[in-house]
């Protein structure tokens, strides 16, 4: 599978950002410069994930 270097980067930081046991609240999520449908029912979805983290602190 291709990464592209945006997406690289993002594991990058994830990765350390585990590893000084920050949490995170949703692996990283990337998707084209237009999205089509499903990525953008993706991208809603991330969103909701990412909402009930922050209620929930």
């Amino acid at each position: 599978m291709f990464l592209c270097k945006a997406d690289k980067v993002l594991k990058e930081i994830e990765e350390k950002l585990e590893k000084a046991d920050i949490e995170i609240a949703a692996p990283a999520l990337t998707v084209k410069w237009v999205p089509d449908e499903s990525e953008i029912q993706k991208c809603f979805e991330f969103g909701k994930k990412i909402a009930k983290k922050v209620k929930k602190s």
